[in-house]
């Protein structure tokens, strides 16, 4: 969409700390996911961890 609308990057915000809490929080949530997605596996194949 950038590439066909070059004048709305102008529109984005700066990174700034912001980002960082943004990439921070993502984080923690891929790990959740990835700990949800064990767990379900786990009970599936019952490998017993």
């Amino acid at each position: 969409m950038f590439a066909a609308f070059p004048s709305w990057l102008n529109s984005l915000p700066k990174s700034g700390s912001w980002m960082t809490n943004v990439k921070v929080t993502l984080g923690f949530l891929e790990l959740a996911l990835a700990l949800k997605f064990l767990s379900t596996a786990d009970m599936v194949r019952h490998w017993e961890f």
